[in-house]
């Protein structure tokens, strides 16, 4: 049988993993504003011949995103480090 004290430690450490997975989606979303990729279209085609149309798109996102991710991350990671420091300073 799992005490309520270890079942209070699994759940703030999902919410630690969870805090750090934020971080880190963030520090990338900065690093990487915009991935490039490109994509072919058959634009006509006649048994053996073909005609394709390589189009090169661009995805941009606001660097603010990862900026609230990295600060969700900390505030997550933070906030369970007090819920933490409550169940030890609980007396029974």
């Amino acid at each position: 049988m799992i005490s309520f004290f270890e079942k209070k430690i699994n759940k703030n450490m999902k919410k630690k993993i969870v805090g750090v997975a934020l971080i880190i989606i963030g520090v990338l979303v900065l690093a990487f504003s915009e991935i490039h990729f490109a994509s072919a279209e058959k634009v006509a085609g006649l048994n053996s011949v073909q005609a394709n149309l390589d189009n090169a798109q661009t995805i941009q996102w606001a660097p603010l995103i990862g900026m609230v991710m990295i600060v969700a991350g900390i505030v997550v990671i933070i906030r369970d480090k007090k819920m933490l420091f409550d169940i030890f300073s609980k007396k029974n």
